[in-house]
């Protein structure tokens, strides 16, 4: 059931961030957002997931709270299980193209260019060294049904909201097997 999509620069997109703790601050997800609109004119709008509603944001986003079974201390350690809950945002219409950025990271130019990127898939990230996607790293990753797997860069993906089989669902589905 993978629909084919080509995506282009026309198109619009939604920025996603998440902040939690202490680590990065509010402005932060400011510098962010103001670069995103300077350098983007096809922005839809921008989501920061939050684990508080008491941040001072760009009234420009809509701040979300980070969905409770994903708010809790022991997904929040090392950034990587928390950044799962950010496939399934209800405050962004379903299947629009969402473009997740790390809050350590910086707009430089029009992220409309990477949606010129062709694609048959939901989800893309940057493949980067050390920590590689490798075909090897996908097969092992498979053969266990998805018991190993190594952890990539998470820095940045473009994705489709809420699509069938996202990580977000995915990890749920995991969970409520236990």
């Amino acid at each position: 059931n993978d629909v084919s999509v080509t995506l282009n620069k026309d198109a619009g997109w939604w920025l996603v961030l998440i902040i939690w703790g202490d680590r990065y601050e509010d402005h932060h997800c400011n510098q962010l957002i103001e670069s995103a609109y300077v350098h983007s004119s096809t922005i839809q709008g921008v989501v920061v997931l939050s684990d508080r509603s008491d941040r001072n944001i760009d009234d420009r986003a809509s701040v979300v709270a980070i969905p409770a079974d994903f708010n809790i201390s022991e997904y929040k350690s090392g950034g990587y299980p928390i950044k799962i809950c950010l496939f399934d945002i209800e405050a962004i219409p379903n299947d629009a193209l969402c473009l997740y950025v790390d809050l350590d990271s910086a707009i430089i130019s029009d992220l409309s260019e990477l949606l010129r990127l062709p694609t048959k898939r939901k989800l893309w990230t940057i493949d980067v060294f050390p920590q590689r996607f490798s075909k090897l790293k996908r097969l092992v990753n498979r053969w266990t049904n998805g018991t190993t797997y190594q952890v990539g860069n998470s820095s940045a993906f473009l994705f489709r909201n809420q699509f069938d089989g996202n990580p977000t669902q995915q990890f749920r589905d995991l969970v409520a097997k236990k």
